[in-house]
């Protein structure tokens, strides 16, 4: 079976981290999107709507008011083609005085809310000052003393009457002009809310299709933690060290191996109880290493268990760079049968050292011991020899002789023996 390369394993997280981000991101773009989309259109559809709420009406209001003005100038003056005394010319005057007081309002409210073309408010006011000036002269040809009625009927249908007509001509076109505005604007207020709706239902679709492509890559962040989690359980409970993750400073633990219980034979929920086990002063030199960031700390110490026994843990304490406040590794290993091993090796060795120191001096002393016999049985076999013709030397040195070779088998037995 092939293992599966490391750099894969970081690459697939590299992967979804970023499918992560960018999903997250662009939900939180699409809803701005749509947020700046709908205050938008609301803006838009509250201006069309004041719009058709404020202008055709207020415009038609004005217009209307100003043609009935129009309408009291005609009524007014065609009075004066039946009576043109001094006091008929006077009451038309100030009749023509309240009606252009009357004016004034609708004349600026249809100013400040025409939307039509420009040119007809200019042509209105044109319209209007002609009349005026039309309503002097023809009060004044009124009131002269030769004047007819005949004639002053002939000067307002040829020189005021078709100034009426033309005013009236310019409100009627604004009243036209506001009410197509109104039809204007509320088929656009249409478009807006369909343009509106079927963008928030595309927005929509685009955040939820989003929203389970962020679902998607956090399940599958999920996935990969549990099941990477699962792995180190599995690592770190069929190894014989346990891991212990806790903060430098507060000395809260983050994470236990599943073996902990198994390596140093009791739970460890709190540092002290880790501490408990080892002597007091090897407890605070772990300590002191840890405060002081003397990493990395190793070292072998004696362990008591809960039920006494003695054991020996080899403790290594590493800095966990990666992570964004200071947290450290402690490693643990029960490595007693280690030392006990090794003792026993270096006890092994000293006994065969000595055994070799002993076996060296006794050999030393032997080869001493057998030469003393040897060379006595030597000696005495050449002073026999030249004293062949001297019995009593002879039977002297074989005597001699004789007790040396029980000495030297009595040694040699012994060597014998021991071996």
């Amino acid at each position: 079976m092939h293992s599966k390369p490391a750099g894969s394993g970081m690459r697939a997280k590299d992967k979804t981290w970023i499918l992560s981000t960018v999903s997250t991101a662009g939900l939180i773009v699409l809803m701005l999107i749509y947020l700046i989309m709908t205050l938008w259109s609301s803006n838009q559809l509250s201006g069309h709507m004041e719009v058709i709420s404020d202008h055709p009406f207020e415009v038609v209001a004005a217009a209307g008011d100003l043609k009935s003005c129009i309408s009291e100038m005609r009524i007014r003056f065609e009075r004066l083609t039946s009576h043109n005394s001094a006091a008929d010319i006077t009451l038309v005057r100030s009749a023509l005085d309240d009606i252009d007081s009357k004016m004034a309002q609708p004349l600026d409210k249809l100013e400040t809310l025409y939307l039509g073309d420009p040119e007809d408010m200019a042509r209105l006011y044109a319209a209007l000052a002609a009349l005026d000036t039309e309503h002097s002269a023809c009060l004044e040809f009124a009131g002269g003393r030769d004047t007819t009625l005949d004639e002053i009927e002939r000067w307002q249908d040829t020189r005021l009457y078709p100034l009426y007509d033309e005013a009236t001509g310019i409100l009627d076109k604004m009243i036209q002009s506001a009410q197509d505005k109104k039809v204007q604007y509320g088929e656009m207020a249409e478009a807006l809310h369909q343009n509106t709706l079927i963008g928030s239902l595309v927005l929509m679709g685009l955040m939820f299709g989003a929203l389970l492509l962020s679902q998607y890559a956090l399940r599958r962040q999920r996935r990969e933690l549990v099941l990477r989690s699962q792995l180190f359980d599995t690592l770190s409970n069929s190894i014989d060290d346990a891991f212990l993750i806790r903060d430098a400073e507060t000395e809260q633990i983050y994470y236990t191996g599943l073996n902990i219980e198994r390596v140093i034979g009791r739970p460890v929920a709190v540092m002290e109880d880790l501490y408990r086990g080892f002597r007091s002063e090897d407890a605070a030199e772990i300590r002191a290493a840890v405060h002081a960031q003397e990493l990395p700390f190793i070292k072998t110490v004696e362990y008591t268990l809960p039920d006494r026994e003695k054991r020996w843990l080899s403790v290594r304490i590493y800095r966990a760079d990666s992570m964004k406040k200071l947290q450290v590794i402690s490693v643990l290993s029960d490595c007693t049968d280690e030392l006990k091993a090794r003792q026993a090796l270096q006890d092994a060795m000293m006994n065969a050292r000595r055994a070799n120191s002993a076996k060296s001096d006794f050999l030393s002393r032997m080869s001493h011991e057998i030469r003393t016999p040897l060379n006595a049985i030597i000696g005495m076999t050449t002073i026999a020899a030249a004293s062949v013709h001297s019995p009593e030397k002879v039977e002297d040195c074989l005597t001699k002789i004789n007790y040396s070779s029980k000495h030297l088998l009595m040694l040699i037995n012994d060597v014998l023996d021991m071996s």
